[in-house]
């Protein structure tokens, strides 16, 4: 949008002049006739693929396993042990001790990292929404990392060597506990007060270990940390502000 600004005469209406622009843009490219135009400016708009896919978890879900899976070197804590037997149902241990892991996601055309992702990105984007199953309320958590966990095989034929695709994919999230208490709101000035809907509060040091499948991820979020002892968690309002 800065490129549209020329100058400090009249900000307002440069501002106005930019915003109807840009949102007239859309509905510009799709008014033209097929030709090589079209391809370019719907090249230039249309957002790039990110990430490489590695293995596919489900291609109706959009679901994919970016970068390189990895076998834990060590046990998983009992705790979180007993959380992926929760996910998983009744399974033997050396499919939940040491499974193997990997750090980011793709959902549809976001690729959502987890705490296990080391190289430096952006911004957060660990954090998302998601639900447990069978619930309509919908959560929030930071995802610690992603499972591959082997299920035993049903298979009669299948003895010493198995091979199988018997395998489900688990989400490790830190789930975050709401305070409805606490709404953001606008200063205590006279007049109306703003509320901040889209933001959730949420208690810094109060959270819960919980593992589901990465289905039941519904999207990412953003993250506010302004170092007090609430966090603040939302849905960007268009995708140019997620991107």
């Amino acid at each position: 949008m800065r490129n549209l600004f020329h100058g400090s005469q009249n900000p307002q209406s440069q501002i106005i002049k930019a915003v109807s622009v840009l949102q007239h843009l859309p509905g510009l490219r799709d008014s033209l006739p097929v030709s090589e135009v079209k391809t370019f400016c719907s090249t230039m708009v249309t957002r790039k693929e990110t990430g490489y896919v590695t293995e596919v978890i489900s291609e109706m879900k959009q679901l994919y396993v970016v970068g390189t899976i990895v076998q834990h070197s060590a046990n998983l804590l009992v705790v979180e042990q007993q959380e992926v037997h929760l996910a998983l149902g009744n399974c033997n241990d050396e499919f939940t001790e040491k499974p193997d892991l990997f750090a980011p996601l793709k959902h549809g055309k976001d690729v959502i990292h987890s705490e296990l992702y080391t190289r430096a990105t952006k911004r957060n984007s660990s954090v998302v929404a998601f639900q447990h199953k069978g619930q309509s309320n919908v959560c929030f958590g930071a995802i610690m990392y992603y499972l591959r966990c082997k299920l035993p095989c049903s298979n009669a034929l299948c003895e010493d060597c198995c091979t199988c695709s018997n395998k489900t994919f688990l989400a490790m999230i830190r789930k975050f506990q709401s305070d409805p208490r606490d709404l953001l709101k606008s200063s205590s000035l006279k007049g109306p007060q703003a509320v901040a809907n889209h933001l959730i509060v949420v208690a810094r040091n109060n959270f819960t270990l919980t593992c589901i499948p990465v289905s039941h991820i519904l999207y990412k979020c953003f993250f506010v940390d302004i170092g007090s002892d609430h966090l603040y968690v939302g849905l960007a309002p268009n995708k140019i502000e997620s991107d």
